[in-house]
């Protein structure tokens, strides 16, 4: 997908390429290590939650 500048007085604005999803994908791959270690820490929260009431 390309966005049209040629309103762009400034030949770098006219000439500047979009990468996209690369220069989301580290931060992308930050937040979803996130999620997942948070995500897996409330799991073993549960458990053992659930574990003690069962005793």
């Amino acid at each position: 997908m390309s966005v049209d500048r040629s309103y762009s007085p400034y030949e770098v604005i006219r000439a500047y390429h979009d990468r996209g999803m690369m220069k989301w994908g580290a931060f992308a791959t930050g937040e979803l290590t996130e999620a997942q270690n948070t995500f897996e820490k409330e799991e073993k929260m549960i458990r053992k939650f659930k574990l003690y009431h069962i005793m």
